[in-house]
């Protein structure tokens, strides 16, 4: 996966200069931690990106499109075997974080919900998630009729990133 950075080689051995490809602003003046900033940019890149990908695997299904001013209930399956999990206190541990957009007809985002997700599962559970996937299921409001809604899956432990885009009919 590309990310929104670039890397050039600078004239000074061991540095690097890290410049993005463009400029994505928060509503809120939050001071600067790089990681934070790092799945910020991530997200938001990929939220804009028209492609699904496809690093960490994403299915999604939407329940029946709502009226103005309402929600609407978004199942996703996200296939953990490119997530970077860890063992503490006997549990298979991982923290992604999870960005869903709902965009209307003209591609204008009606609905958005950020989230942590703490991933923790003893053995058994871990090799059901692992061979089935995890699921969960999230209510995002809109504030008008979604057409489209896309899930956007990081995994800042692993550097990786899926995303899935699904039409609403």
């Amino acid at each position: 996966m590309q990310g929104p950075f670039a890397i050039r080689p600078c004239g000074r051995p061991g540095v690097r200069v890290l410049y993005r490809h463009g400029y994505y602003a928060r509503d809120q003046l939050v001071p600067f931690d790089r990681q934070q900033f790092l799945t910020h940019s991530r997200i938001a890149t990929a939220g804009y990106d028209a492609e699904d990908i496809s690093d960490i695997g994403v299915t999604l299904k939407a329940g029946p499109t709502p009226r103005p001013g309402g929600e609407i209930d978004v199942e996703l399956t996200i296939d953990t075997s490119r997530v970077r999990f860890t063992t503490v206190g006997g549990l298979r541990v991982a923290t992604v974080q999870l960005a869903l957009f709902a965009g209307d007809r003209r591609q204008e985002v009606v609905g958005e919900l950020w989230q942590t997700l703490e991933l923790k599962f003893a053995d058994q559970r871990f090799a059901e998630v692992s061979a089935e996937g995890y699921r969960d299921a999230v209510r995002l409001s809109v504030t008008a009729a979604p057409r489209h809604v896309k899930a956007v899956v990081y995994d800042p432990g692993g550097d990786s990133l899926g995303s899935s885009l699904l039409t609403i009919k």
